[in-house]
């Protein structure tokens, strides 16, 4: 079984803008997030809470919010 890497990133930051895109700008669902980038409704809902992402629905959500992932400090640990 492949294990995920875990990332370090600024997780506030990045819940603002979900948020902001998710609420202000789409008014779209959790679910409805997920569908459009290809996560579950409950990696948005992390996302939002600040509980930690796997790498690659970080790098979708990043993606979705047409930011680079740099922009987030991440690193790999």
């Amino acid at each position: 079984m492949k294990s995920e890497r875990k990332l370090k990133y600024n997780e506030k930051s990045l819940s603002i803008a979900v948020k902001t895109r998710r609420w202000i700008e789409r008014d779209l669902t959790m679910k409805e997030v997920g569908q459009e980038i290809g996560i579950s409704g409950k990696a948005v809902w992390k996302a939002e809470n600040c509980k930690g992402l796997s790498e690659q629905s970080f790098l979708k959500i990043c993606a979705w919010l047409q930011v680079e992932p740099a922009a987030y400090q991440i690193e790999t640990i």
